[in-house]
Order: structure tokens, then sequence, then C-alpha cells
């Protein structure tokens, strides 16, 4: 397991189901994060990449199983994530009963939207 990845895990909290489906969880992304050593040194920004990293790791801690994204189909970031911020993240699973499926994700921060995603990913080994 990578740097990032455990950082995300020991980060995250509150994943939970809520009553409409959606897979929910918060990420509180510290100063010190790993990935603010070379995105933007002195002007920290969580990059998109991390962001999608954060989806995974959400869906592998509720669902106990690996996830893998293997097409980003939808991406749009309305705003940036900086150091010291707490991130909700929403995930809906659609188009299951099959190897792959379509999650769709909404990361929000108070009532600002943040970004959304739409990720073709399967389950592995």
């Amino acid at each position: 397991m990578n740097q990032v990845k455990r950082e995300l895990i020991a980060n995250m909290r509150d994943n939970h189901r809520a009553d409409d489906g959606c897979c929910e969880a918060v990420f509180y992304f510290s100063e010190d994060f790993v990935a603010f050593k070379g995105h933007f040194p002195g002007n920290s920004v969580v990059p998109g990449i991390c962001l999608i990293q954060s989806v995974v790791v959400m869906l592998e801690n509720f669902y106990k199983a690996r996830f893998i994204v293997h097409k980003v189909t939808a991406a749009k970031f309305f705003a940036p994530v900086t150091a010291c911020q707490e991130v909700f993240f929403q995930a809906v699973l659609c188009e299951q009963g099959s190897e792959n499926f379509t999650v769709l994700v909404r990361i929000s921060r108070q009532e600002q939207k943040i970004a959304q995603f739409e990720l073709k990913m399967k389950t592995g080994e």
C-alpha cells in the first residue's frame, strides 16, 4: 500500500451509508499530507487524483472489497481543496450487478461544491 493511500485511510472518518443509499465519508487533509510536498509547495492544493483515490479508499473501507478505477468518464472541479480542510464525499454506485459499474461522486465543503466525478470501476483482487 502506498503512502498516499495509507494517509487517506488514516484521515477518513464517518464512513457510512446514508438513508438515500449513498456511501459517504469525511476526509481531512492536514498540512503534512504527503501529496502537498510536490503539489504547489507554499500553496498546497490536493491533486485531483488524490480526490479520486479518496473515493476508492472510501468504497473499499465500506464494502470491504478492492475497487479499481478503469476510466474517468467525467470530472469537473469547481474549487480547490487546500490544507487543513474537511471535505465531504458522497458516492452512488450505478449499474450494479455486473463486474463493471459506474460511480457518481459529489465532493463538497460545507455548502460549497468542490468537484463531481463519474468513474467506471470494477472490483478487483
